[in-house]
């Protein structure tokens, strides 16, 4: 019994020494994504709500929260929320991060719609 649970506890730091990212939510295979661009323009060309994992450079955080954060999409952004899911730490501009999840549609005040993308897991350094 005690020799399993040495087994196990050098797998965990074998395991948590091998990466250095940090996981947030739902697991996000890296070795799957593309660019953020290239998914927003794939979901507006289709307009199907399948799954992405995308990855691109945080242009800007929640800094009340960390409970959505910005990508920067050509000459405008996409934002990410998480249902409240959870929440990412407040200084992640400027930084690379990959996400799980798909886009979607919300309506604004003015009755236009901005696309959006809502995360069920994010991956970063």
């Amino acid at each position: 019994m005690k020799f399993s649970g040495i087994i196990t506890a050098l797998g965990i730091i074998l395991v948590s020494c091998n990466s250095n990212h940090q996981q947030i939510g739902a697991i996000v295979d890296s070795q799957k994504a593309i660019s953020i661009e290239k998914a927003a323009t794939g979901f507006l060309k289709d307009n199907i709500p399948d799954e992405f994992v995308v990855f691109g450079r945080v242009e800007e955080v929640c800094q009340a929260e960390g409970c959505w954060f910005a990508y920067r999409v050509a000459d405008s952004s996409i934002i990410v929320d998480f249902e409240d899911k959870f929440t990412v730490p407040k200084d992640l501009k400027k930084k690379n991060l990959y996400a799980v999840g798909h886009f979607y549609w919300e309506e604004n005040e003015d009755e236009s719609k901005s696309l959006k993308f809502h995360a069920d897991g994010v991956k970063f350094k």
